[in-house]
């Protein structure tokens, strides 16, 4: 049996447990995955419809269990918008559509 000292996260089942864990750190390598797979995505040059089922299935299924089992923390979330927003509008700071329209079902947007 090994016992952690405080600020050593320990994974189990998949999250990481421990006392004076940097959760940033725990999320770093989520954060590095899905930035390449973006990166990749964006040499392809999708539509706007493209993008956003590519944001659906990276960012939204590469996040999910983690959130779930331990939580995202405030800076990990503004990253995350951050960089959907940039793959979104393709790097380009002028949005022709809301992100909350962006985001609403097909059937309202």
């Amino acid at each position: 049996i090994e016992i952690a000292p405080d600020g050593k996260a320990t994974r189990i089942l998949g999250a990481w447990i421990g006392n004076g864990v940097d959760e940033q750190a725990v999320w770093s390598p989520i954060l590095e995955k899905i930035e390449k797979v973006l990166q990749c995505w964006e040499k392809w040059h999708p539509s706007i419809e493209g993008r956003k089922i590519i944001i659906e299935r990276t960012i939204g299924s590469m996040t999910q269990y983690l959130t779930i089992a331990q939580g995202m923390p405030k800076d990990v979330e503004n990253i995350l918008t951050t960089r959907t927003r940039k793959f979104i509008w393709d790097g380009k700071g002028n949005n022709a559509i809301s992100m909350n329209i962006l985001c609403a079902p097909i059937e309202k947007g």
